[in-house]
């Protein structure tokens, strides 16, 4: 079924109010590009958004939510969950904010204590890590949501990394 503007509920949806709801109606229902006008004023107001914009202050200076050294525990308020919340909603990855998190991310979490159970790998290999980075977190957590905005990048292969 084809939906367009004129449908009641397209309409609710689109009507502003929350403008992520906005954004992924215009470009997952309606089908826009991301390169559309209204997607991209859409996209653009979604970090202004008041409950957006409070939760981006909460943000450390550092770049981190939560406490600093580690970003997965507390479960639900360390870095990676807000990362993958705002990515989600669509923020892109090149917000300043985003961009913040996520070289702070990807800088603490080789050298944090890795209490949640994983495959037991050798301390020099990253494999654990770099799969659970490969998997959709690592797009969200790297800034790389649907949208297709990009923030901090990610090897593939952790061979690649080493000499």
């Amino acid at each position: 079924m084809e939906v367009t503007k004129q449908h009641k509920a397209a309409e609710w949806l689109l009507d502003g109010e929350n403008p992520a709801v906005r954004y992924w109606t215009l470009r997952d229902i309606l089908g826009k590009a991301e390169t559309d006008d209204e997607v991209v004023q859409a996209r653009e107001h979604i970090a202004t958004w008041t409950p957006v914009a409070e939760y981006l202050r909460e943000q450390h200076s550092d770049g981190y939510w939560g406490f600093g050294e580690d970003v997965y525990w507390p479960k639900w308020t360390a870095t990676v969950w807000p990362l993958i919340l705002l990515a989600e909603i669509g923020i892109p990855g090149s917000h300043p904010s985003i961009r913040k998190a996520c070289e702070y991310f990807l800088r603490v979490m080789d050298t944090q204590d890795r209490p949640w159970p994983q495959p037991k790998y050798p301390d020099d290999d990253n494999r654990a890590v770099v799969g659970f980075l490969n998997g959709r977190s690592a797009k969200m957590a790297a800034g790389r949501t649907r949208g297709g905005g990009t923030g901090c990048r990610v090897h593939a292969d952790p061979l690649a990394l080493q000499e």
